[in-house]
């Protein structure tokens, strides 16, 4: 009974824990969204700023950043760190970020609970979480 007791407490404690890290996240991609906008390059693709891991798999030059803003995004928030992820927002704009972000259809409950926070919209508002093949 007791040792029941300290495995619940322990999972209450992590789900506490991952709640914090979370919001930590956010709160560091926000500090950097208020700051002042800088002024994006348009000559050079946008992708190329970000890690280049996260398109391992891809030719970077065959990216365009507006035709494939969805997978874009899908592709930073799975796979991407803090300031990929910012720098993404930053460039979209939060506004189409939440947009394009609703609208993917695949996101691991980790990434969609990361992305739920950082938009600030419930995680039933994205087609990931409704649409379940």
């Amino acid at each position: 009974m007791r040792a029941e007791k300290t495995r619940a407490h322990a999972g209450a404690f992590m789900v506490q824990l991952s709640l914090t890290i979370y919001q930590q996240c956010v709160l560091r991609i926000a500090d950097g969204l208020s700051g002042k906008m800088e002024v994006t390059d348009n000559s050079g693709n946008f992708v190329d700023s970000l890690d280049k891991r996260l398109f391992w798999d891809v030719n970077i030059a065959d990216i365009d950043e507006e035709r494939h803003k969805r997978f874009i995004i899908q592709r930073v928030l799975e796979r991407g760190g803090l300031e990929d992820i910012r720098n993404t927002v930053k460039h979209y704009g939060l506004a189409s970020f939440t947009s394009e972000a609703q609208q993917i259809r695949s996101l691991d409950p980790i990434t969609l609970s990361f992305a739920s926070c950082l938009c600030g919209i419930g995680k039933d508002t994205f087609k990931c979480y409704i649409w379940n093949p």
